[in-house]
């Protein structure tokens, strides 16, 4: 062979050696490339880094730092033979772009094995937000090919260091939102307990005034029961508000005409017509109108678009709720004659605590949820709600429209009846640490006919009941020494023969969850203070105590 042949042998097996190692590195780039591509923490890539990352650039030992805002160096993986001298070095090299070298002799504690290690900065948009060396026990190779590898590698752990940091801090922002908002649930069920607690002896003793037939004090206690209500609706609202915000209200939805919805809505609302003597007009289908809602948050739809039109006519006004059926839809219009929307404000009217202008008296008051509530609960429904205005001083007209019911039906409502017991009264166990509310009721109880035992913890209760079980027992769930929980259980299983008592849980806590966890506990029914008597009686009627 001539000296030619075999010169352009040699520089095909080179040429061949390149290729094949370049593709080699295209290889391992594209695998390294995958499974950086799904790193989420930091944890994650730091065993990337020692798993894959290593043994793909053939190191021995590997290091990767994190540089802080502060530049501040964190040190996240440290691994193989001079694992921590590496972690020494690659903070050394911080700033100072990549290095090689042959010699690890000037790094204190570096093990006799190590000869020589790379050192490149991880770099973002120009910034510089870590380090990552690699270890070699023999010399690091230094051809154009591997250190093309290494960088393309050190580009790959910046974006996945970046997007590992970018995960964990929405991660940790996510949480602090939802530490931030079971707070807040939490706050604001504890505060509609605490505001509904001291209500309900206020709301029975009412009622106790009615029952004993006292006249003299009629106005007063007129009065009272109204401002007693409308304090239940403003907690009623903050705790709704709570739930539409985090998407938890829940509809028990059946096929109601909706002449019954519209008497409820009513009922609800006359005190506040009859305060500022409105003329409310009411037109509506005899029958034969049916939709499918919850009849209790639809009648809260109406009862607030009402009570808002009842708040912005000036005494004396003309409000009007007509309802028309078509084929396949219901509208429901609620009109007044009042101080209309202003056409900026028109836009925003179904938005949080949106209110219109008020004098500094706040004559209208409230907290500017029930339209955003309206809102929420039609479109739960299926249906619409808009707002009209012609402008200020020219009324406002609100119109909800729902899906109209194809089964002309509907569920046979429960009606409650007189405030009187139906058969001889029953053996009544009234239990709350709120001695006000737990004395009232029990005489409200025994006004009825029933046959009342009280205590004020559950200790107390379960010897007072020990020789006679009740047939009944309402129990408040936050008492003292032992929760109601605790205490209904316990007068289950201490119960004998066939009186086994039902239990009623009686709690300013009204959620779902509430509700179901009293369930689980072995409740019969679960009742939201403050409870007026005729809820009182509905529940008694429902258990069928015999």
């Amino acid at each position: 062979m001539t000296t030619d042949g075999a010169g352009e042998q040699g520089r095909l097996r080179a040429e061949l050696h390149r290729v094949t190692e370049a593709h080699e590195r295209l290889e391992r780039l594209h695998r390294l490339t995958v499974s950086l591509a799904e790193v989420t923490t930091r944890a994650r890539l730091a065993d990337l880094v020692i798993d894959t990352v290593m043994p793909a650039l053939g190191g021995d030992g590997i290091a990767l730092i994190e540089l802080t805002a502060s530049r501040e160096a964190i040190l996240l993986a440290a691994e193989g033979i001079g694992g921590d001298a590496l972690a020494a070095l690659a903070q050394q090299h911080v700033g100072q772009g990549a290095h090689w070298s042959t010699s690890a002799d000037s790094v204190i504690g570096a093990p006799a094995q190590l000869h020589g290690y790379v050192a490149t900065p991880l770099i973002i948009d120009g910034t510089e937000i870590g380090v990552v060396a690699i270890g070699y026990a023999l010399l690091p190779p230094t051809t154009a090919v591997f250190r093309g590898l290494v960088e393309d590698v050190a580009r790959q752990l910046a974006l996945a260091l970046e997007r590992a940091a970018s995960y964990e801090r929405l991660d940790h922002e996510r949480e602090r939102a939802e530490h931030a908002s079971r707070a807040k649930d939490e706050f604001l069920a504890m505060l509609g307990h605490e505001l509904r607690n001291p209500l309900a002896p206020i709301l029975t003793a009412i009622e106790l005034m009615r029952l004993r037939g006292e006249k003299t004090l009629d106005r007063e206690r007129t009065v009272i029961e109204r401002q007693v209500r409308y304090m239940i609706r403003l907690v009623d609202d903050l705790l709704d508000i709570s739930r539409v915000t985090r998407g938890k209200i829940e509809l028990r939805r059946q096929a109601i005409e909706i002449s019954q919805v519209v008497a409820q809505a009513v009922e609800l609302v006359s005190p506040a017509m009859e305060d500022r003597a409105h003329l409310l007009s009411i037109e509506v289908p005899k029958a034969g109108v049916v939709v499918h809602a919850d009849p209790q948050r639809l009648a809260q739809v109406l009862a607030n678009l009402l009570t808002n039109a009842a708040k912005y006519t000036p005494h004396g006004g003309r409000i009007s709720l007509t309802v028309h059926a078509g084929e396949g839809e219901v509208s429901i219009a609620v009109r007044d004659s009042g101080i209309g929307i202003d056409a900026q404000l028109l836009p925003h009217v179904f938005e949080l605590f949106v209110q219109g202008r008020q004098g500094i008296d706040r004559a209208n008051g409230g907290l500017g949820l029930g339209l955003a509530i309206a809102h929420t609960l039609v479109e739960l429904h299926g249906g619409t709600i808009h707002a009209h205005s012609e402008g200020t001083g020219k009324g406002a007209e609100f119109t909800v429209k729902l899906p109209r019911y194809a089964n002309t039906r509907p569920s046979k409502p429960h009606m409650s009846g007189p405030l009187t017991v139906a058969g001889p009264g029953l053996e009544v166990l009234v239990v709350d640490d709120n001695e006000d509310a737990a004395f009232l009721f029990s005489e409200a109880l025994k006004r009825l006919g029933h046959r009342v035992i009280v205590a004020h913890d559950g200790p107390s209760a379960l010897e007072l009941v020990r020789n006679a079980p009740p047939q009944i027992a309402f129990l408040d769930i936050g008492l003292p020494v032992m929760d109601g929980y605790e205490l209904g259980r316990r007068l289950k299983e201490g119960a004998t023969g066939t009186r086994i008592p039902k239990l009623v849980a009686v709690t300013g806590y009204g959620h779902s969850s509430d509700r179901e966890r009293s369930r689980d506990a072995g409740f019969d029914l679960h009742l939201v203070k403050p409870i007026d008597l005729a809820t009182v009686l509905d529940a008694i009627g429902k258990l069928d105590i015999r």
